[in-house]
């Protein structure tokens, strides 16, 4: 009788240390693998890291120089009506500087309300931002962090 519970004993103990041994040496293999995993990640953004960074140097607008620059563009989702009335504002009693938006002048193109009125407004709140103006506009214009540039049409931000 002591030999059976003995050997049932050892059965017992021999199938316990098998479980501990797979269940070791599956989070020996989970370990490893997230260490072959993170390898994988750290050498594949080491490639990316340098065309990221040219990328960014070469994205329009994106040349470092823009990352504390803000400026009053027309908020898309007012109506053309509202934008116009806005836009005669700022290129008349507003004071803005309108000059570049006439035909056959760098920020005439696109030729739309919208983008006509981001550049006035614009010209209006870098002008008059530190006397207290607002990018307002009744709530036809907001703040970006974007730059609205393109092309030959450089739109201006200042500290």
């Amino acid at each position: 009788m002591i030999e059976v519970a003995t050997m049932e004993t050892f059965t017992w103990r021999l199938r316990n240390l098998v479980r501990l041994l797979q269940m070791k040496i599956q989070v020996v293999d989970a370990k490893e693998k997230q260490r072959r995993n993170k390898m994988i990640m750290t050498s594949a953004l080491r490639r990316l890291l340098p065309l990221v960074l040219i990328l960014t140097l070469l994205t329009p607008g994106s040349d470092g120089d823009d990352l504390e620059k803000q400026w009053c563009i027309a908020d898309e989702q007012t109506p053309d009506d509202i934008l116009q009335a806005a836009l005669d504002w700022a290129c008349g009693p507003g004071g803005a500087d309108c000059k570049m938006i006439q035909p056959n002048k760098p920020c005439y193109l696109p030729n739309t309300i919208k983008d006509h009125a981001s550049y006035a407004f614009n010209s209006y709140w870098q002008r008059y931002k530190k006397l207290g103006g607002s990018c307002y506009f009744g709530a036809a214009a907001m703040v970006s962090d974007l730059n609205p540039s393109h092309g030959a049409c450089q739109i201006e931000s200042l500290p």
